[in-house]
Formats: structure tokens, C-alpha cells, sequence
């Protein structure tokens, strides 16, 4: 059985350390203090209190050369706060490298087990603001007749129109 309920927590950050994986990747630890409960959207968040643990969890950040720059982000966004200059940096918790008491929001998902017995997986990800779109760009008359060539016979009607599955989706 599952420790929290998949959603949006408030937490600190308690420690951080570098570490090899099982599998010997790099990885990111950092130990999180599970503080609030964000239940419903919109309403006041709820303090977290459980016996079946001590508010602690783990965020993992495998660094390896398709997730470095997706970890970094999240690593330098709002709700971690690191500002270091290596990855090195996150084990060493120096000056702005130090997280350890930075707060903010985090979403809490689950993987399902990889075998029959076994407990889902916690993913803990920092609740990061989406990068703007940036300023308008001025787009030619060719341009315009590009996109309508393109896409305008299925904008008009749904029957051209096809769904994005959940994974297509967030690749966009």
C-alpha cells in the first residue's frame, strides 16, 4: 500500500547528496519533508500526518545523458532553488548550492510495480512554472498560407482531425 495519495504536496528540502543508481547511473537524492496537502485544487492545502512514515521522502534525479538537462531544470527551478555550477555541486551543498531547507510545491505520481508483489514507485517532480512562449513572431504571408495547407483541411472538420494519445501529447 502506497505511503500518500497521488497529487500536490508542499515540502522542504531536508538533504541532497549525489549517488550511484542500482544500475550505476548518477543519480540526484534529495530527502524531502512532506509538510502539506494540497487535496482539493484551489483550497487550502492540509498538514500531512501519517504513522506509516516520518513525512520523509525521495526525489531521484538520474543523471544520464538523456535526462541531465530535464534533472537540471528541475534541479534550478523555483521550488529547489540550486544554483551551482556542476553537478558536483549538489553533493558539496555549498553557498547557493546548498538546497537544504528551500520549499515549494511538488507533484507526487506513482509507476506502476515492475513485478507482481512489488510496491509502485514514487515520483516526486518540483512543480515548475512552463517556460513562456517568448515574444510573437512576425510570420510572412507564405507562412501563413503554409499552415493552412498543412493543417486547415482538418481544423475545419473533425472527420480530418485525429486525437493525440496522453504520451503525444506531452511531447509537445
Amino acid at each position: 500500500m502506497s505511503k500518500l495519495e497521488a497529487g500536490k504536496y508542499f515540502c522542504s528540502v531536508a538533504s541532497q547528496r549525489l549517488g550511484k543508481s542500482g544500475n550505476g547511473n548518477w543519480t540526484v537524492y534529495l530527502t524531502l519533508n512532506v509538510l502539506l496537502h494540497e487535496v482539493t485544487p484551489g483550497e487550502d492545502a492540509v498538514p500531512v500526518e501519517t504513522e506509516e512514515f516520518d513525512n520523509k521522502c525521495t526525489y531521484y534525479g538520474p543523471l544520464t545523458k538523456k535526462s541531465v538537462s530535464f534533472v537540471k531544470r528541475e534541479l534550478e527551478s523555483e521550488t529547489i532553488g540550486f544554483k551551482g555550477d556542476h553537478p558536483a555541486d549538489i553533493h558539496i551543498a555549498e553557498g547557493n548550492s546548498n538546497c537544504v531547507g528551500n520549499e515549494g510545491w511538488w507533484t507526487l505520481s506513482y509507476d506502476p510495480p515492475k513485478k507482481e508483489g512489488d510496491t509502485p514507485f514514487e515520483k516526486w517532480r518540483p512543480v515548475m512554472a512552463r517556460a513562456s512562449a517568448g515574444p510573437a513572431v512576425e510570420l510572412s504571408e507564405s507562412d501563413l498560407a503554409e499552415v493552412n495547407a498543412l493543417h486547415g483541411e482538418a481544423w475545419a472538420s473533425e472527420a480530418g482531425a485525429t486525437t493525440a494519445t496522453k504520451g503525444e501529447w506531452n511531447e509537445l
